[in-house]
């Protein structure tokens, strides 16, 4: 990956956070380390209302904080978060879930790399124990989202805002949402992130990171249902053949 400052980019990183007091501060530091190699521009968290000390405790780690008035859920965290980003002139933004450990150089690196590059417009990092399709580490080009920012109607149906405002919580994960409107160059890349949670969901396949990488989730999962349909029906084969 090319010396940041041969590149003309512009980095920020967006964390959503609610109630993330325990967990947020061990990851900004690690970014805040990474931010002295110039290999991000900068670091914005997005309070979305929390009850306890998240907020203070990412502004005395030195990140941008915009706190919003109540909690929004997640969705609308990182719609504002992406608004805000823009407007300092971000042209890749990445977001990474708050209750990551500890990120490194070559992760960051990894996840980026294919974005400043273009030969994605969002790169979707692997964590370790977790289903790729819901994992929340991703690097975007800023430009796949000014549908969003400019009020083009699916994707504000989809964020469930209205004029830049919260209109209703939806019932879609982001990474879902992101999944299905980012439909252009998306690459999935084993960055193996570590989370803080202790549960873990069943591990995805190479063939599922393939086809992660071109075509959306539902297309995936009609994949995988037809060729559970169809070794059934070997199954009651052999069995009839005995």
């Amino acid at each position: 990956m090319p010396e940041k400052p041969n590149l003309p980019e512009k980095v920020i990183v967006l964390i959503p956070a609610f109630n993330e007091a325990e967990t947020i501060g061990a990851l900004l530091e690690s970014l805040r380390e990474i931010r002295k190699q110039r290999i991000i521009d900068g670091i914005l968290v997005v309070d979305d209302g929390s009850t306890d000390s998240t907020g203070r405790i990412a502004a005395e780690k030195g990140a941008n904080v915009l706190e919003l008035k109540k909690n929004s859920g997640k969705t609308f965290a990182f719609y504002a978060g992406a608004r805000e980003a823009a407007l300092k002139g971000a042209t890749v933004i990445m977001t990474l879930d708050a209750d990551l450990k500890p990120v490194t150089a070559p992760q960051v690196k990894k996840l980026l790399e294919p974005v400043i590059k273009r030969e994605c417009e969002m790169s979707v990092g692997s964590v370790v124990g977790d289903m790729l399709n819901v994992s929340g580490q991703r690097a975007i080009r800023a430009s796949a989202l000014q549908k969003l920012f400019r009020g083009g109607k699916q994707w504000e149906h989809y964020f469930g805002v209205r004029k830049g405002a919260l209109r209703k919580k939806r019932r879609f994960s982001l990474e879902r949402i992101l999944n299905n409107l980012i439909t252009k160059r998306k690459m999935v890349y084993e960055t193996n992130f570590e989370t803080q949670r202790t549960f873990v969901f069943p591990r995805w396949t190479k063939r599922d990171i393939r086809s992660l990488s071109g075509a959306n989730t539902m297309q995936i999962a009609r994949r995988r249902m037809v060729e559970k349909i169809k070794l059934r029906r070997e199954k009651a084969r052999r069995v009839q053949k005995i």
